[in-house]
Formats: structure tokens, C-alpha cells, sequence
């Protein structure tokens, strides 16, 4: 969300958030103060588990290019002003030119590959509306397929960050699936993840809270029954609990995503000395969606990645259209 702009017309964007486990596709058009989502797709990829040595496997590149191929034509159909593809830690492991022309070749739109650095800031920038403005600081976690951004800011404003190599894929890599929940693997675990913070920690102030994406925090959200935000008391007695098989409050068949993602948000919250985690409704692909609207208003995107995040004029909202497609979030 960001301050509304005078313009002659609605715009309609397309933004492709190419995570390292999931490609986020989202269309969406202008309606006055509005932003409305006129498609919302989500295809589990696991690009992540596909790497290795810099090479993707055969399997994984099918899948990569089967998706690409399905959401160009549903951009293709609605024609919009802006598109715009995110690559995120998993594009950063592959060689830029060895699949530049697979890609080209199924979806020939516009692409970028966003350092560890720039991910966290715009990840920061996407999920600042819902922060609220006030002069403590304040801390935002997107944990991901492949990597972990983690930041630090104040009223809005952007101060420092860092991408980590923990993401819950790449952190199955290191200990399977089949010993997570040991006592031993969840050690191992924690440890890498704590470690990781090492350099991280002089970087940030005291801040008030934490805020994560939703990706991973609605997730987590589900198997603490729901709420949206919660202590870290709370999460490391629900961690716990998985540890000595209990059941209550998680799902009946306690997902890897999940875990994994909980153990870096435990080592997150101990390691800043955060107490508060608060979980939103935002992500990467709606910065990139803001971002989008507002270079086609402003004409310019470093204008737009300044401009997005000085108020919040225009929301999301889900409004009747005449759009003769409406896809569901899968």
C-alpha cells in the first residue's frame, strides 16, 4: 500500500514472485483507492530441493517451465501495463545465462534475479503497511524455501538487513525430515540456525516486536490454533511439545515447512531478544505488485520504492470486477 497518485487511468500489473519452493502469481488492477487481485496462484515448485552444484535437475526444470508456461498465458490474457518476475535465493544458486533461454523461451516477460540484500529490503518495504508507525523498532522475518531475510527498521523506514542461508528446504538438506523432530536433529538444527545469527545481532537496536510474511507465519499461525500474534514463550512451549510427540494444537500430520520454519523463528526471537511475533497477511508479491503500480504512475521505479511505502491511501481489497476471469488462491 502506498499514497494514492493523480493519474488519467486504472492500471493493471502482474507480478511473479519465483520463490524457492513456491512461483506466486498475482494479477491485479487499480479501482480508485484499491488495489483489487484479479488473479492469485500459487504451484509448489521446490526449485531448492532441485539444485544441487548449481545444476537443476531434469524434473524440477520441467516443472519450472510447465508453471512459467501456464501463468504467461494468463498474463497474456489480460494485458497489463506492467510484468514483472522476482527471482529469489534459489535463482541466485543457478548460473545467470545456463536456463536464461528456457526461461526467455516460455515466459517473455521481464526478469530479475534480487541479491540476498535487495530481497530483504523489498520484503521490509512489502510488509511495512501493516507495521504499526511507531518510533520503536521493530523487526521483519520472511523465512523461505532457500533463504531467511531478516530486517530491522523504524516507522516505515528501512535500517539494515541481511539474508541467511536457512530456509526450510535447505535446512532439509542438512537434517532430513526423518530426524527433524529427534531431540538430537532438532539440536543440530537450532545450532545452525542460532550460528547464523552471529554476525547479525551488533547490526540490530532493540526492537519492540517481530513481523513475519505470511507464507511460513500462516502456517505456524494454524498449528498454534489460529492466532496471529503470540510470545516466544508460547512457541517454545508448542516446539516442545512436538518434541515429546504431543498433538495438541498442531495439524494431525505435522508438515516439514512447518518445523523447520518454527526452529529458525525460535532461533530468530532468541538470538534479537524478541518477545512479540506478530504474523501478516503480506508478502513478497505484494510489494512487487505495489512496486509495479507505482512506476506505471510515476514513471520510474526507484520513485515507486520510495513512494509505496509513505502511506496507506490504497488497500487490497477483494470488490467485484467485470473481469471475466477469477481464479482461486490455491
Amino acid at each position: 500500500m502506498y499514497a494514492a497518485t493523480a493519474r488519467s487511468a486504472d492500471v493493471t500489473v502482474a507480478a511473479v514472485d519465483l520463490g524457492s519452493n513456491s512461483f506466486h502469481l498475482v494479477v491485479a488492477t487499480t479501482q480508485g483507492h484499491y488495489v483489487v487481485p484479479l488473479v492469485q496462484l500459487k504451484q509448489t515448485i521446490a526449485l531448492s530441493s532441485g539444485i544441487r552444484d548449481g545444476k537443476i535437475s531434469l524434473c524440477t526444470l520441467e516443472k519450472v517451465l510447465h508453471c512459467l508456461t501456464e501463468y504467461s498465458a494468463i498474463i497474456a490474457q489480460y494485458r497489463p501495463d506492467r510484468v514483472l518476475a522476482v527471482g529469489t535465493a534459489a535463482f541466485r544458486e543457478l548460473p545467470a545465462a545456463a536456463y536464461a533461454f528456457e526461461l526467455q523461451r516460455v515466459f517473455p516477460w521481464h526478469t530479475m534475479i534480487l541479491s540476498g540484500e535487495e530481497e530483504a529490503k523489498w520484503v521490509y518495504q512489502a510488509l511495512a503497511p501493516e507495521i504499526p508507525n511507531r518510533n520503536l523498532g521493530h523487526i521483519v522475518l520472511d523465512i523461505g524455501g532457500g533463504s531467511t531475510e531478516c530486517t530491522y527498521g523504524w516507522q516505515s523506514h528501512y535500517g539494515a538487513g541481511c539474508s541467511l542461508n536457512l530456509g526450510c528446504l535447505t535446512l532439509q538438506k542438512y537434517v532430513p525430515w526423518a530426524q527433524a523432530r529427534t531431540l538430537v536433529g532438532y539440536e543440530r538444527l537450532y545450532t545452525r540456525c542460532a550460528a547464523a545469527y552471529s554476525t547479525v545481532v551488533p547490526q540490530f537496536p532493540t526492537a519492540e516486536g517481530l513481523w513475519m510474511s505470511e507464507g511460513i507465519g500462516k502456517r505456524l499461525s494454524k498449528a498454534l490454533g489460529g492466532v496471529l500474534q503470540f510470545s516466544r514463550a508460547v512457541l517454545d512451549r508448542w516446539i516442545l511439545r512436538q518434541l515429546q510427540g504431543c498433538k495438541q494444537y498442531a495439524y494431525s500430520v505435522l508438515d516439514a515447512l512447518t518445523w523447520y520454519g518454527a526452529i529458525i523463528l525460535q532461533a530468530t526471537v532468541h538470538q534479537l531478544g524478541i518477545e512479540h511475533i506478530h504474523i501478516t497477511s503480506r508478502a513478497l508479491r505484494h510489494g512487487i505488485v505495489e512496486r509495479l503500480i507505482s512506476s506505471a504512475v510515476v514513471g520510474n521505479t526507484d520513485s515507486a520504492a520510495v513512494e509505496h511505502t509513505k502511506a496507506t491511501e490504497r488497500r487490497w481489497q477483494a470488490i467485484p470486477t467485470t473481469t471475466p476471469i477469477r481464479l482461486p488462491l490455491l
